[in-house]
């Protein structure tokens, strides 16, 4: 415990400007394990600049208090991270070789790209930020801080250093670092996500939607930087904390309702921890008119036969037919590319129709089984 405790103090003194206790030392063997650490580093950035948030939305308003909690993280990292952001930008900006952007990194003066590149970086974290309640904003930066980190790690083991080793600024960080670092940096963003889920359930579905968004942001920097560089480097990794951060504070916390109670309420429950909540009409279940509320035993099978005969047109009890209903499902599915809606099980079972069939009018023998009540189906916007 010892050891982990001194690797987390060279993660922090190597990340941030945060001063270290004397006894910590150094080997530069420990550097490269420290990697490890990196996103309980991040953490911890995330964990300061989300208490200016909070106090500075108590103080000041929250419009000066993202700019404070913004000015904090720079502050603790020493804008570590965004100048290798710029940097990268410089390098890769336009079109040179790979020898000439590995030059242009090791040069310490900032050019138009990087310059464009790191104002478009802080201008589109603050909007983002902005956009968001303080609710949902704590947890996104924790989330963001964290598993940014991690996403730095990561590329640390799938590719090579790019440059010449020799000349590296920090050259343990040159070196290929093993599976324990990337399972233990891996592991950190598990227990901040799951933290994050236990204080705050409806959290869930923002978490897992960020981690995606954030493993996309990997995925697509690595793949870069291996078509451009054949690896990374230093400023790379920073290029790539930065945007998967950016990523992450963009996980989508929209949830659209039915106005009907049972759905609306789920809504305005969420909206409680940070969410933003809309409602839609064309997410209503399918009115059933004279129908509505009653067991099928009361009704009668003569009048379910007369709808079953013509299922997409016939009004089931003078209300609305399947036709209306399906109708009302494209146009949402048309106008909303992504989100979490609440809706109910003919409205689903219109919108995995309409996925499989599209401009078909379904019998009844057709139509899809009713989904559960509370279950989770995943549905495809439609172009």
């Amino acid at each position: 415990m010892i050891h982990e405790l001194r690797l987390f103090f060279i993660a922090l003194q190597f990340l941030t400007r945060v001063p270290v206790p004397r006894w910590v030392g150094f080997e530069p063997a420990w550097l490269t394990q420290s990697a490890r650490h990196f996103p309980a580093v991040g953490l911890c950035v995330g964990a300061a600049s989300a208490f200016v948030l909070t106090a500075g939305d108590a103080l000041f308003g929250y419009a000066v208090a993202v700019g404070l909690a913004m000015a904090a993280s720079v502050l603790i990292t020493g804008g570590f991270h965004e100048d290798g952001w710029a940097d990268t930008c410089d390098a890769l900006g336009g079109a040179v070789s790979r020898e000439r952007a590995l030059e242009i990194m090791k040069d310490s003066r900032i050019g138009a790209y990087g310059a464009i590149g790191l104002v478009l970086m802080l201008g589109l974290k603050a909007a983002t930020l902005a956009s968001l309640p303080l609710a949902a904003a704590v947890p996104a930066l924790l989330l963001a801080h964290t598993a940014s980190r991690a996403a730095a790690v990561m590329l640390m083991r799938v590719l090579p250093y790019a440059g010449d080793v020799g000349q590296a600024k920090a050259k343990p960080m040159a070196q290929r670092i093993g599976t324990i670092e990337v399972l233990v940096a891996w592991g950190w963003v598990a227990l901040v996500s799951a933290a994050l889920v236990c204080y705050a359930p409806p959290q869930a579905p923002a978490a897992l939607a960020a981690l995606g968004l954030g493993l996309v942001g990997t995925v697509g920097c690595a793949r870069w930087l291996r078509r451009r560089l054949g690896g990374y480097t230093g400023d790379a990794l920073g290029a790539t904390q930065q945007i998967t951060e950016l990523l992450m504070l963009h996980a989508p916390r929209v949830v659209i309702t039915s106005p009907l109670r049972r759905a609306a309420d789920v809504g305005r429950w969420l909206a409680r921890w940070g969410w933003e909540h809309r409602v839609d009409t064309r997410l209503s279940e399918l009115d059933f008119g004279a129908w509505d509320g009653r067991p099928w035993h009361e009704i009668g099978a003569a009048p379910v036969d007369a709808w079953c005969a013509d299922f997409a047109r016939h009004a089931p009890g003078g209300g609305e037919p399947v036709a209306c209903l399906l109708r009302r499902c494209d146009a949402f599915l048309r106008e909303t590319p992504c989100g979490i809606v609440i809706a109910h099980a003919g409205w689903i079972s219109a919108a995995l129709w309409l996925g499989e069939h599209d401009g078909q009018e379904p019998s009844a023998a057709q139509w899809p089984a009713a989904v559960r009540y509370a279950s989770l189906t995943a549905l495809r916007a439609r172009a």
